[in-house]
């Protein structure tokens, strides 16, 4: 009696979740400048519970100072509030592009819109030894910020709900007949 009963809960409960939210969202560079007339867009994705970064596809356009690159993968740096992208996965990244910026906010998976923190370190450089622990920076970020929308609604199969009635009502006549 107490597994049916067990069981019963553990159906109800199944039937009760109507969505799940996707861990997974894509950010959006907006509006943002370089120092020298150059622009940042593109995209990349961020799982906050994971801290993985995924699908960085992020450009920057030339400037007076520098001439545009394309970010291709979220350097070991990069956390919630950091973003840290670099142009090539080589062993030795000297001389690779490397992007950094500081987040006012730390990226979580409800999305929403988060500004650049110019007060802090963030520029486009270019890698100075083979970890790119050293750069040369070119330019600083002006303005800008990242954006998403919230991460969207996973519908539940219509299959649990009927699993779950299909159950329940054969839980209901077991318990008539127990009576009878």
């Amino acid at each position: 009696m107490k597994i049916r009963t067990i069981l019963f809960a553990l159906i109800c409960s199944m039937m009760t979740l109507t969505s799940a939210q996707a861990a997974l969202i894509t950010w959006t560079f907006q509006d943002v400048s370089l120092s020298d007339g150059g622009e940042v867009f593109g995209s990349f994705d961020y799982d906050a519970t994971t801290n993985v970064f995924t699908n960085v596809n992020v450009t920057s356009t030339s400037g007076n100072a520098a001439t545009g690159d394309t970010y291709v993968l979220a350097s070991n740096f990069a956390f919630s509030s950091r973003l840290d992208f670099l142009t090539s996965n080589a062993i030795d990244l000297t001389g690779a592009g490397a992007l950094g910026v500081d987040l006012f906010a730390n990226m979580t998976d409800l999305g929403g819109q988060i500004d650049l923190d110019l007060s802090r370190q963030s520029f486009e450089a270019i890698c100075a030894d083979a970890d790119c622990n050293g750069f040369f920076i070119e330019r600083s970020f002006s303005s800008g910020f990242i954006t998403t929308t919230p991460a969207s609604e996973v519908p539940a199969p219509a299959a649990f709900w009927f699993i779950g009635l299909g159950v329940v009502a054969y839980w209901v006549a077991r318990k008539k007949r127990a009576t009878t």
